[in-house]
């Protein structure tokens, strides 16, 4: 099936087609040694398991009441970094796991099918924070902060702000330079920080330039205990209620030149970079959700009277296997191009997810 048709995505999808064409032949050249995308290597099998067993263990006695408590126990925490959950991808000499991408999405699906609080902490951590440090630290800053990601330092991504939430490359924080250019003071707020309430690091966004807009978007590592770091009261929320969803301020903090991750200004770049090609898992959480709802006992036991109005059911019923069997066309399209280290473009995703949503469900309708 030509990507071409997926009309006006034309001209993008046809360069990208190109380049997936490309992968193939090289897949091709290795399909001896390399396993299919539709199935999973046996590390992967195993790891599967064992996640799947620690879930079913340890997380789930304590759901309950994490949801009721809006809190996730230190000791849950300490039980991931201890099982390696929390370093999939790493390297062994900084204490990960040196497994593959698809087994980080493979734990983050299997404890999301438990607890979708946990997973999202696994997968920010996992898919964002480790990879950020992994793919764009200096040398300096992987040796200080890699092995404690990997086993004991919880990360946090700061980057959405009041007035920058779906435009981010609006944020409004600053980080000035020192007259003698050893640090630079930052100073901000910003919110619906994920993890924050545990993290001992954090990634803060801020423009060192904001004359040059976007393009002074610059990434520090941020030390949680540097004075000036003011932890607000986390959110209220309706789900993931054990994920903590904090506003953070920044009060004149300093941070170190040799803090930045990656280069002065680029920022902005590391950004699109990981919404772009590393992060697969919401779509897994969206399969999870089909895969819950479609579940005949969730049926008998809800409330709902699912037979009341059959038109809503059944078009429900459509979003979701829609949904699902996108998202599983996604994460097999992320799996064979991972192994060949190349990411997957939105542009790819925007053309599975429209080939398989039907035109039908036209929602603006009244039901």
């Amino acid at each position: 099936m030509s990507l071409l048709r997926f009309g006006n995505l034309g001209g993008l999808v046809a360069r990208h087609a190109t380049r997936l064409g490309r992968v193939a032949q090289r897949a091709a050249s290795t399909s001896s040694t390399r396993p299919a995308v539709t199935t999973f290597s046996e590390d992967e099998e195993m790891l599967r398991e064992a996640v799947a067993a620690f879930a079913s263990q340890q997380v789930q006695p304590l759901v309950a009441t994490m949801d009721e408590e809006s809190h996730m126990p230190k000791e849950l925490i300490d039980d991931l970094f201890a099982n390696g959950l929390l370093g999939v991808e790493m390297p062994e000499e900084w204490g990960g796991t040196n497994a593959s991408f698809t087994s980080a999405i493979l734990t983050i699906e299997e404890l999301a099918k438990v607890d979708a609080s946990v997973s999202v902490l696994v997968d920010i951590h996992n898919t964002l924070i480790n990879n950020m440090f992994k793919f764009w630290a200096s040398d300096e800053l992987k040796e200080e902060w890699c092995p404690r990601l990997c086993t004991d330092t919880l990360g946090s991504f700061c980057l959405s702000e009041s007035g920058s939430g779906s435009d981010a490359f609006a944020l409004k924080t600053t980080a000035e330079k020192s007259s003698d250019g050893s640090y630079y003071t930052i100073n901000g707020s910003k919110m619906w920080i994920s993890n924050a309430e545990h993290a001992g690091v954090f990634l803060v966004m801020a423009n060192v330039d904001p004359s040059a807009g976007y393009k002074g978007i610059t990434c520090f590592v941020v030390d949680a205990k540097t004075a000036g770091i003011e932890v607000g009261q986390k959110e209220n929320k309706l789900g993931i209620r054990a994920s903590s969803t904090c506003p953070v301020h920044f009060d004149n903090v300093k941070v170190p030149s040799n803090s930045i991750l990656g280069e002065i200004g680029s920022g902005y770049k590391y950004v699109i970079a990981f919404w772009a090609s590393i992060r697969p898992s919401p779509r897994i959480f969206t399969r999870v959700c089909a895969q819950q709802v479609r579940n005949p006992d969730l049926k008998r036991r809800s409330h709902w009277n699912w037979s009341a109005n059959g038109r809503i059911g059944a078009r429900s019923f459509q979003l979701y296997d829609a949904v699902s069997v996108a998202a599983e066309a996604i994460w097999k399209l992320h799996r064979g191009l991972s192994r060949h280290g190349t990411p997957v473009s939105p542009v790819v995703s925007h053309a599975v997810i429209q080939s398989y949503i039907p035109k039908r469900l036209n929602f603006r309708r009244p039901c």
